[in-house]
């Protein structure tokens, strides 16, 4: 006597039918990898040159001195030395007083201005730095030459504070003693991306997402 199952074949065809594919059995579709669209690329591009701009970012420090005590024409009594330069990082505190090189730098002192482009460039005779505890510029010892003039801002522990401008063409002068003037910074400097970089970025990843649409409408 035939059983249920083997009358229930029998009447199927003889053959019992399949069940729905499984996950990972052959014949599945596999998964596509995802793709990178324009826009996503275009935003990690963007983040990732901010980042590093502002990783990258030089320090400024500012000197303001007093107007002079002591001058001769061209100088006058309403002139000054005031100085600003850049670093690649800040000054730690405590530092003892140290040469430094500095990667921009522009000193005036109301008669001459000098910077490190001027032609021919002018002579870096001494450029010396010293910190306090809370890592504020407290020392200092700075002589630049050209073929004009000799700028020096001079301050050592139990030295004289001066600020002395000299005309090498003339002899003149102007100078202001024991009155030094003040520091500021650091501050930090935008990286060039940050800055003017940044409108040209914006305008490429406008044109590359208008591309990319395009693009799209047509397939």
């Amino acid at each position: 006597m035939k059983s249920k199952s083997s009358a229930a074949l029998a009447a199927g065809g003889g053959s019992e039918r399949a069940g729905p594919a499984r996950p990972g059995l052959k014949g599945a579709s596999p998964m596509k990898p995802s793709k990178l669209t324009p826009s996503t690329v275009v935003l990690v591009a963007a983040l990732s040159a901010l980042g590093a701009a502002n990783a990258n970012a030089d320090v400024m420090y500012s000197y303001t001195g007093n107007h002079f005590t002591s001058a001769s024409s061209p100088y006058t009594t309403s002139d000054s030395v005031n100085l600003s330069f850049t670093l690649a990082s800040a000054l730690g505190a405590s530092l003892p007083l140290t040469p430094v090189v500095p990667l921009t730098y522009t000193i005036t002192d109301g008669v001459h201005t000098f910077t490190n482009s001027t032609v021919p460039t002018p002579v870096l005779q001494a450029f010396s730095l010293g910190t306090d505890a809370t890592s504020m510029i407290s020392l200092w010892d700075i002589q630049i030459t050209s073929f004009s003039a000799n700028i020096t801002l001079f301050h050592q522990i139990g030295l004289s504070f001066t600020d002395v401008a000299k005309d090498l063409l003339t002899g003149s002068s102007g100078s202001v003693l024991d009155n030094p003037g003040a520091w500021t910074g650091p501050t930090p400097v935008p990286g060039p991306i940050a800055g003017a970089g940044l409108p040209g970025l914006i305008l490429a990843c406008g044109g590359l997402l208008g591309w990319w649409r395009r693009r799209r409408k047509i397939a």
